[in-house]
């Protein structure tokens, strides 16, 4: 989702140029284009994971292959990277990527999920150590079980 922040008006030009730039020097090639992110959990495109962030200064350096699904999955034309970022502003396929960036819904799933939980519990639990351990032990099982969600056919 680091691409998104080249959208964004909160980020510096400088800051644009060095992302577009961290792209264009990891862009897939003609037999890489088609295929589904790697660095991912789930199933289908998935879920990112959570990256090392132990020697990042930048945003840019959050930067890999799979950073270019977005523009495979909004069907947006990166030309525009190649121009500097204090040009992006009056460019055709930039303008029509911001819109595209600005039509998606955000959702945060993390925190709905944790609303859902303490709905879910909050009637088994009377003191809040009890509630606690089985929001962990509930929350620790959905990560080992990602997909308990989607509908399954029973064996029979």
């Amino acid at each position: 989702m680091v691409p998104v922040s080249l959208f964004s008006a909160n980020v510096e030009f400088c800051d644009k140029d060095y992302l577009s730039q961290k792209l264009l020097e990891c862009k897939p090639t003609k037999k890489d284009e088609n295929l589904l992110p790697e660095n991912r959990f789930g199933t289908g495109p998935g879920k990112p994971k959570f990256p090392n962030m132990d020697n990042v200064s930048k945003l840019g350096d959050l930067i890999d292959k799979d950073s270019w699904y977005i523009f495979k999955l909004l069907d947006i034309d990166p030309s525009f990277l190649e121009q500097p970022a204090l040009t992006w502003l009056e460019n055709g396929p930039y303008i029509e990527a911001c819109e595209k960036i600005r039509s998606l819904n955000c959702v945060n799933d993390c925190a709905e999920r944790g609303v859902e939980l303490s709905a879910d519990f909050l009637e088994c639990a009377r003191l809040e150590d009890n509630y606690q351990n089985i929001l962990q032990v509930v929350e620790g099982n959905r990560k080992l079980q990602p997909n308990l969600r989607k509908p399954s056919k029973i064996n029979q």
